[in-house]
C-alpha cells in the first residue's frame, strides 16, 4: 500500500511541476511536391535487373557509354549477351538441382555432367535471339541500351544433348 501511496504522489509532484506550453499546429501541404524527371532509358530497361527469365524467354540486359554509336553498340551487345547467358547458366543449374536432389537423379551431380552443362551453355548459339536496342545521346556521348531475348523453347532444344527437353521445360 506504501508503494501506491508513494506512486500517487511522484505522479502529482511530477506533473504539477512540469511547465505547459502551447503548440501550434501547420497545417500539412495536401501533396509534396516533385519533380518529374525525364527517364533517360528506355521503358524495358531497369539499372538493377541485368538478366531475367520468364515463361516464354531468357532476358540479358546492358547499357554502353562511348563517343561513338557503333563502338557503344558493340560493347553493349557483348554485355547483353553475357548476361543472357548468365541466366540460363543460372536456370540450367536450379533445373540440375532439383532433379539431384527432388528426383534422386544421382547422374546429374557428377563434376563431369555439370562441366559439360556448363560447356553448353557457355557455347550456346544465339543467333535466333532478338536484339532490340536505343540510342541517346547525352553531354556528347553516345548512350546504347540493348535487350537481348532467347525463347526457352529454342534453348531447351539446344540444351537438349545434356538435359531432356521436358526436364528443361519443368521449374
Amino acid at each position: 500500500m506504501k508503494y501506491l501511496y508513494l506512486l500517487v504522489i511522484s505522479a502529482a509532484f511530477f506533473t504539477n511541476c512540469s511547465t505547459t506550453e502551447t503548440t501550434t499546429q501547420e497545417p500539412e501541404s495536401a501533396e509534396p511536391e516533385t519533380e518529374e524527371v525525364e527517364r533517360f532509358s528506355p521503358d524495358w530497361y531497369s539499372e538493377s535487373v541485368k538478366s531475367e527469365t520468364d515463361s516464354l524467354y531468357f532476358a540479358g540486359y546492358a547499357h554502353a557509354v562511348d563517343a561513338t554509336e557503333e563502338r557503344a553498340k558493340s560493347q553493349a551487345e557483348n554485355v547483353a549477351k553475357a548476361n543472357l547467358i548468365f541466366e540460363v547458366d543460372r536456370f540450367a543449374e536450379e533445373v540440375r538441382l532439383e532433379l539431384v536432389e527432388e528426383r534422386g537423379e544421382s547422374s546429374y551431380g557428377t563434376s563431369q555432367f555439370i562441366i559439360n552443362l556448363r560447356n553448353e551453355v557457355q557455347s550456346l548459339d544465339l543467333s535466333s535471339a532478338e536484339i532490340d536496342f536505343e540510342a541517346k545521346e547525352k553531354d556528347g556521348l553516345q548512350h546504347i541500351f540493348v535487350q537481348m531475348k532467347i525463347s526457352r523453347d529454342d534453348v531447351a532444344e539446344q540444351l537438349s544433348g545434356v538435359i531432356s527437353t521436358s526436364e528443361f521445360a519443368a521449374p
